[in-house]
Parts: structure tokens; C-alpha cells; sequence
């Protein structure tokens, strides 16, 4: 039996581990990119980075006015 992973769990350790003002560049970086890439691939990319961290996840939504 193959146990299950979870794929996002260093993401979400790596990005909490960041002081606040790198927690803040990188969703200003992500979200400057992200903004030019079609609604529903957005709405994929927060998905999961939610998944890694919820708060990264709800930053997105804001950053992207979705």
C-alpha cells in the first residue's frame, strides 16, 4: 500500500519560514506574474498554494481581486 503525501507541506514550511517583508516580496512577485496569466489559472495557482499555506492563499486572492 502506497501511503499519501502531502506535496505542499515544505512549500508551506519554506514560506512561513520567511520574515515578514520576504513573506511580502514574494506575494507582490507572484502576484505582479500571476496577474497576467488567464482567471482560471489563477484560480488553480491559489488553490495550491493555499494549500501550502493557508494565509499565502487568501494574500493571493486579495493580490489578484479575486
Amino acid at each position: 500500500k502506497i501511503r499519501l503525501t502531502n506535496d505542499f507541506e515544505q512549500a508551506g514550511e519554506r514560506y512561513r519560514s520567511l520574515i515578514k517583508v520576504d513573506q511580502d516580496h514574494l506575494v507582490d512577485n507572484i502576484v505582479d506574474d500571476l496577474g497576467k496569466a488567464d482567471k482560471p489559472i489563477q484560480r488553480r495557482m491559489i488553490e495550491n498554494l493555499a494549500k501550502a499555506a493557508h494565509e499565502l492563499g487568501k494574500r493571493m486572492v486579495n493580490g489578484l481581486k479575486l
